[in-house]
């Protein structure tokens, strides 16, 4: 019995590579891929919950004559793990998600809703306004002064804090990692005696 891990195998002399049989691609590029799900959905025959993140055995082909400003749109078939009806989606780069086509249904997600209604594709605006709206409830207000205070607790003694440590009077004044990045609002004092910020 041969060696189970080896790194190197043996070729006869009279090997010829040439001689393999090779298998032939189907026209669609069809191969079958192991991914998750990467939204919930429900079937339509049997009405079953399948979860963002469930493991599939997938068939996935190029869609034909489909394309996105050069970038290949890709179909995906899935069997329901209950009734093993089929449902497919296809990717859209476009809005960086995918489509729904066939055999399923996608479940409601409220964040979707709100990327539309800002019109917007990427996630990263939506957090960011989400933020920003934080920032004005009185606790996150609470917590970011008692940063400032702790920050210019921490500073002062090395004598490194010469304007407001909101970091909106000088560069450099507070550090960029301060949390909420951003100062609550604008001040123009020239010391921590003037600013009249929490």
């Amino acid at each position: 019995m041969g060696e189970r891990k080896v790194l190197n195998k043996y070729y006869p002399p009279d090997f010829d590579p040439a001689k393999l049989p090779r298998g032939k691609r189907q026209q669609n590029n069809e191969m079958k891929v192991r991914m998750m799900l990467p939204m919930s959905v429900r079937c339509k025959t049997c009405g079953n919950f399948m979860y963002k993140g469930t493991k599939f055995n997938t068939r996935k082909e190029d869609v034909a004559g489909e394309t996105y400003l050069g970038i290949q749109i890709f179909r995906f078939y899935y069997r329901c793990k209950q009734c093993a009806a089929e449902f497919c989606m296809k990717t859209d780069p476009k809005t960086s998600d995918y489509v729904m086509e066939e055999g399923a249904s996608r479940n409601y997600e409220p964040w979707r809703e709100v990327r539309q209604q800002h019109g917007t594709t990427s996630s990263s605006s939506c957090i960011n306004s989400r933020a920003a709206a934080q920032l004005t409830t009185p606790l996150i207000r609470l917590e970011a002064s008692a940063d400032h205070s702790a920050w210019q607790a921490e500073h002062t003694h090395l004598g490194q804090v010469s304007s407001c440590a909101m970091g909106c009077c000088e560069p450099g004044c507070a550090p960029s990692s301060w949390r909420g990045s951003a100062p609550l609002a604008e001040c123009t004092a020239v010391s921590w005696a003037a600013c009249s910020l929490p």
